[in-house]
């Protein structure tokens, strides 16, 4: 009984082994960017749009933020900061 559980271990390697091998894998050849770089050069340049329309907005919450604060009584570094915590968790 012991002799099958060592012959199955034994086996189980092996298998696992040559699942792993990469002696005899090639890379590919690359003569171009591939599909998902393609998309993922379009995905950056619309992200990068994106946040260039979306800027004034931005800066405009981050203004009404700042202000809010120094209203409320907070001293213009407590009022950055606590601008900034604001805009990193949301």
């Amino acid at each position: 009984m012991d002799e099958m559980k060592v012959l199955d271990a034994l086996l189980s390697l092996e298998i696992l082994s040559s699942l792993f091998d990469t002696n005899f894998v090639k890379a590919p050849y690359i003569d171009k960017p591939t599909q998902a770089e393609e998309k993922r050069g379009e995905t950056l340049k619309k992200a990068k749009d994106f946040m260039l329309r979306d800027a004034d907005g931005q800066a405009t919450t981050a203004k009404v933020l700042y202000d809010a604060f120094i209203k409320v009584g907070f001293n213009e570094t407590q009022a950055f900061e606590l601008t900034k915590t604001t805009l990193e968790n949301n």
